[in-house]
């Protein structure tokens, strides 16, 4: 009965092995910090978060151009390397001006400070997917024989936390 009570004593206070990925990035001794909603972090405290390597930085996304890039120009050096991303087409371009690389969501860095927290409109292009989906559509569903024509279509642009609020409810 002895050896039976050791053996439980000892055994509620193992701890289930901790994997090496698991472990701190930083001082790779204790496990990785997670949050209360599960999220979890590369290092173990303040201290190893303070101590340990930032990313490294990222050079241009303009091909050929060697500085490094900054997150105000959405990972180019300037603006005029951001500029020519877009005309080039190596990065998608804002959908409102259509200057800039897109940086937040679909709108760029200065489209999203000037319509933040607005619901804005952007016309469809007439030869897109989308705009002849939206017309069939239309046409199919239209009660009379007689067909309308369909010109223009407008697409309407929730504020970032319209958008956020409704995909969660999803």
């Amino acid at each position: 009965m002895t050896a039976f009570f050791e053996n439980v004593h000892l055994g509620a206070y193992r701890r289930s092995p901790v994997l090496s990925n698991d472990l701190c990035e930083t001082c790779g001794k204790k496990p990785k910090f997670v949050e209360k909603n599960g999220s979890k972090h590369p290092y173990c405290s303040r201290t190893c978060a303070r101590s340990g390597p930032g990313p490294g930085p990222r050079s241009c996304l303009l091909r050929g151009c060697r500085d490094t890039g900054r997150a105000a120009f959405a990972d180019f050096c300037s603006d005029i390397h951001a500029k020519e991303g877009v005309r080039k087409g190596q990065v998608q371009g804002c959908t409102v001006c259509g200057i800039q690389p897109r940086s937040i969501g679909e709108l760029c860095i200065n489209c999203e400070r000037t319509n933040a927290g607005k619901t804005s409109f952007r016309e469809l292009d007439s030869n897109g997917a989308t705009f002849r989906q939206v017309r069939n559509l239309f046409i199919n569903e239209w009660g009379s024989h007689k067909k309308p024509s369909v010109e223009k279509i407008y697409e309407v642009i929730l504020p970032l936390d319209v958008q956020k609020c409704h995909a969660s409810h999803r």
